[in-house]
């Protein structure tokens, strides 16, 4: 049974169906299995809280608001509003696993560092373990950066977050057992 407020996905209203098909050569809503269905109200908030919370760490934009682009937009939105039900009946997001192809020089790390604090912080899953890893171990640390950074240009978030950066890892205050690291 699909939630109120949630659509199965041949009825996604059109603007939502028109971002969910941003992503080239993927149809989140066609290759949506039996079961699953669309949640507006968390694709929202899993976009909102960019600009809200975090602000970019270099370039042009450092210390701006961080404003997800529409293709952007379109990742975030599948990532997080897409949800199904596991085994035990427990509604759990469709999306546990992605891998995005980007060109370089598109803010890639960047994207990735907001949606990594993003699922530390507002996942609400007790003892959530989140990994940077990438070929090099400068390319993971470059994540990491861009996610302390994050996190430090906020006065909301820093409250919430305990930053090692020895370890190159962030761990939550209310729980010790949630984190991110790099590999």
């Amino acid at each position: 049974m699909i939630p109120s407020g949630c659509y199965a996905p041949a009825d996604i209203p059109q603007q939502w169906r028109e971002l969910l098909l941003l992503i080239p050569g993927y149809d989140a809503i066609k290759t949506a299995p039996d079961g699953c269905w669309f949640n507006p109200e968390l694709a929202q908030r899993a976009i909102d809280f960019f600009p809200r919370y975090l602000r970019h760490v270099e370039g042009d934009c450092a210390g701006n608001p961080f404003v997800l682009e529409p293709w952007e937009q379109a990742i975030v939105a599948c990532m997080f509003g897409w949800q199904t039900t596991d085994d035990r009946g427990r509604v759990i997001r469709r999306y546990w696993e992605v891998f995005i192809y980007i060109p370089r020089g598109n803010g890639k790390t960047a994207l990735l560092a907001g949606i990594c604090v993003f699922t530390l912080l507002c996942d609400g899953e007790p003892g959530a373990q989140i990994y940077g890893a990438a070929s090099e171990r400068d390319q993971a640390t470059l994540l990491f950066r861009h996610a302390k950074g994050m996190i430090e240009q906020s006065p909301e978030l820093s409250k919430r977050c305990t930053i090692y950066v020895s370890h190159r890892s962030i761990v939550l205050k209310k729980d010790a057992a949630s984190s991110y690291k790099v590999l």
